[in-house]
């Protein structure tokens, strides 16, 4: 038993002598090709992605509302939401918190490495309603409301409204949070 073995392995080993140096020739003799057809594919893949953030810049709206998606109060404007660390969609209108009701927990949820904070609750305001529209995010020592995309409905201009759930996929675009939005919203309150 033990000497089939040994003579297996000597047989794997003579004919892994013999195809391991065609098999790296093969691979230097390959080696351009297949840079040439990987830097086709990522110049195809770059292509599309750009083609496709151009649609959706064409189809871009001004004027959209968000409201609430049970009662359909209206809770903000695009212009008043803005994105921090590109994934938090807050809103910096002062305004807005006259329609949303915030509770805020003891302890944040959960601490982005950024610096902001997620925790608490935000509800809107209708006595009829009382839904959740998100929670509460502290950045910089200031609390923002942080909208919820499933919990609203975007309404365009001409009235049409609709629900999305990937904010990528909204029509109307969304401003980045600046120093002086920051600013604005400290000398508001």
């Amino acid at each position: 038993m033990v000497i089939e073995r040994e003579e297996k392995n000597a047989e794997c080993k003579r004919l892994m002598n013999k195809i391991v140096p065609a098999l790296q020739q093969f691979t230097l003799d390959r080696n351009d090709e297949w840079g040439r057809e990987k830097l086709a594919i990522q110049l195809q893949m770059k292509s599309a992605r750009i083609r496709k953030e151009k649609e959706r810049l064409a189809r871009l709206e001004t004027g959209c509302r968000f409201q609430c998606l049970n009662c359909s109060t209206t809770i903000c404007r695009a212009e008043d939401i803005r994105v921090i660390n590109n994934a938090h969609h807050v809103i910096i209108d002062r305004d807005a918190n006259r329609r949303l009701r915030r509770e805020r927990g003891n302890e944040p949820e959960h601490i982005e490495p950024e610096g902001a904070e997620i925790g608490g609750a935000l509800y809107c305001m209708t006595d009829t309603c009382q839904k959740k529209l998100g929670t509460l995010c502290n950045y910089m020592n200031t609390l923002f409301p942080l909208i919820a995309l499933k919990y609203v409905r975007i309404v365009s201009e001409e009235g049409v409204g609709r629900t999305y759930k990937k904010w990528r996929d909204v029509p109307c675009e969304i401003e980045t949070f600046t120093y002086d939005d920051l600013r604005g919203v400290a000398e508001s309150r």
